[in-house]
């Protein structure tokens, strides 16, 4: 009797597995992201923007040549048609209604490291299977339970605090509450990996757990690691990393590793006559994934001058959302087809997979196509390459070292995309003209008039130019808009108060504290504008405000001593005016106390002047 085959373990050669389906290249990549990709963004957001033509758009095109495929177009229609149809809808409504971009992006964001995850653990799990290892359904739930845990710990810190992207909304996490769940998120993490390994060890082969091993390392190095450092270093962990940049390119190149040993094995396994062909395999994806990201935001900004830049958002979200949505049903390797041709990699149509029917080797012969079919495919592949040349060029344009002459090419280019204007007048705000930054921001505003982020930038720029009356303006049409935006009604404030309606300034900051009571500096604008007005009594309250907020400040956000000094020193003469003589000692003492604790000598004498006077016989001090 002939001893049985080897089980095939390995997808392509063992190293190649390992680097890139399995994330062994990681540590290195991820070295070299956050050691010489941050110091020179621009430079590297364009090379990752090239790649994505070559990388990620072909990805996102993978799982549509499946899901889409002849075999499988009508085996998922709730998905591949109703849900599809859904969020096709939601792409057209948000490019009407900019509200709802946020929104999208931030599913996007939010679901992009579950989908990392869930690939990771799948070829995982493939990988032990390949290798004959009998996993218990005990062992399977610890390391689900593993990844699951690394995705927690991550999406806590996304969370944590409020957003420093206005296209990303955060729950707003306090930091301690954050802390606790990734730390408990990390132990499980380990300790769901050591539970289900231990046992794996003991009756696998080293070999066969290598690639396991290798994946459960790269899991560690995208999610849990980054959390760590941060835990011991001022290294943020922004949620777009996860979407874009080396952790997206490492991400699609190993689900192109994956989907083209399926595609390849599939068809020799169906015997379909003509056999797979690499280069129509990836000429498809390639051009195919041009389409799904290019041309909807130039069409929409050029048709119906829609901002190119949310175009580009709205596109990036509804396609991935649609990817991980279809992803998540067409790739389990329960399904028997998926299983037999991951899994059970021996199987062809000669050595007993299902044989083609008739019907199949008919329907997949080749023949002779048309040659006005041949053309119109080489003129749409042909169309999208030069618009893929175009946009690639006003992204580098665009994206730059702050150079006016290539972002006004690149404006030229595309007239209606306000994050080449936001640029534009950050780099003449840096080259001290502020008239010609507000004049760029216009000309965004105008593109995308329901972005507050756009607004508020203007109100700013406005406002360096000195042009007071314009920046309040625009700020009470921002109001009109969004009635609540805390930044809008703080800044009417101060634009108010300078233009000397002071009884408009009061207004506004009055509103801005009802929306937020955590606005220190507003409450002390409002005490010092009440108390000037004789309204003392309402003074207090928001002196009494302020210094409360200032005392429980964290430590990078503590006021200046100076400026907290001299508020308890007005807090005190507010209190003598109101006859509260003897709170208004203990105001001073604090303020000459603090005055001797931080060297305020100045300070320190005035408010014991103030002191000595509410004691002397006579007229309070007014």
């Amino acid at each position: 009797m002939n001893a049985p085959a080897p089980r095939p373990v390995w997808i392509d050669r063992p190293w190649i597995d390992l680097l890139i389906g399995c994330g062994g290249w990681s540590l290195p990549l991820l070295a070299l992201s956050y050691a010489v990709v941050d110091g020179d963004v621009p430079r590297w957001s364009a090379v990752f923007y090239g790649l994505a033509l070559v990388c990620n758009y072909p990805h996102y095109m993978a799982t549509i040549y499946r899901a889409y495929g002849r075999d499988d177009r009508g085996a998922h229609r709730l998905y591949t048609h109703w849900l599809t149809a859904g969020l096709v809808a939601l792409g057209v409504a948000a490019h009407a209604w900019f509200p709802l971009v946020p929104w999208l992006f931030t599913a996007y964001v939010m679901w992009s490291p579950w989908h990392y995850t869930g690939q990771n653990f799948g070829v995982l799990m493939m990988f032990l299977r390949r290798a004959g290892i009998d996993v218990s359904a005990e062992e399977r739930r610890r390391l689900h339970l593993a990844f699951l845990a690394s995705f927690i710990m991550l999406l806590a810190a996304f969370n944590t605090g409020a957003s420093a992207d206005p296209l990303v909304l955060s729950l707003g996490l306090p930091p301690i509450s954050a802390r606790i769940m990734e730390a408990g998120a990390g132990l499980t993490f380990l300790a769901g990996g050591l539970a289900a390994f231990v046992p794996l060890a003991r009756r696998a082969p080293r070999r066969a757990l290598l690639a396991p091993l290798t994946l459960y390392s790269t899991q560690a190095l995208w999610f849990v690691l980054p959390v760590a450092v941060n835990w011991m270093a001022s290294i943020d962990t922004p949620q777009t990393r996860y979407s874009s940049g080396m952790l997206a390119v490492m991400h699609s190149a190993q689900y192109l590793w994956i989907t083209r040993y399926f595609a390849k094995r599939d068809a020799e396994q169906a015997a379909r006559a003509g056999g797979w062909s690499p280069w129509r395999y990836w000429a498809t994806l390639l051009a195919g994934g041009a389409a799904l990201f290019l041309p909807i935001p130039w069409l929409a900004s050029y048709g119906w001058h829609v901002d190119f830049t949310a175009s580009i958002f709205i596109v990036a979200a509804i396609v991935n959302l649609h990817h991980f949505m279809i992803d998540g049903v067409v790739w389990k390797l329960r399904n028997p087809r998926v299983g037999r041709v991951l899994v059970h990699a021996a199987g062809t149509a000669a050595g007993g997979a299902p044989a083609a029917t008739g019907a199949e080797t008919a329907d997949a012969a080749p023949g002779r196509r048309p040659v006005f079919t041949w053309a119109w495919r080489a003129a749409l592949v042909a169309a999208l390459a030069l618009l893929a040349a175009v946009d690639q060029w006003r992204y580098v344009l665009a994206i730059g070292h702050g150079e006016r002459d290539r972002l006004a090419e690149a404006a030229r280019l595309n007239p209606y995309d306000s994050g080449t204007y936001l640029r534009l007048a950050q780099v003449e705000s840096t080259a001290g003209d502020p008239a010609a930054a507000a004049a760029a921001l216009r000309r965004a505003v105008d593109v995308n008039p329901q972005s507050p982020f756009l607004a508020q930038a203007l109100v700013r720029r406005l406002i360096e130019a000195n042009q007071f009356d314009e920046a309040y303006r625009q700020c009470q049409a921002m109001l009109a808009r969004w009635p609540d935006d805390v930044n809008a009604l703080v800044n009417a404030g101060v634009l108010a108060n300078q233009l000397g309606d002071t009884a408009a300034a009061e207004r506004w900051w009055t509103q801005a504290v009802a929306h937020d009571p955590s606005q220190r500096r507003v409450h002390l604008y409002l005490a010092e504008a009440l108390d000037a007005r004789g309204a003392t009594r309402d003074a207090l309250a928001h002196y009494r405000r302020y210094l409360e907020l200032a005392a429980r400040a964290a430590a990078d956000d503590r006021p200046d001593p100076r400026e907290v000094v001299a508020i308890v020193v007005k807090f005190g003469n507010a209190l003598a005016r109101d006859g509260e003589v003897d709170t208004a000692r203990g105001q001073y003492d604090l303020a000459i106390r603090m005055a001797g604790q931080t060297g305020l000598a100045d300070l320190g004498a005035l408010a014991a002047e103030r002191r000595r006077a509410i004691d002397a016989p006579g007229p309070r001090l007014r």
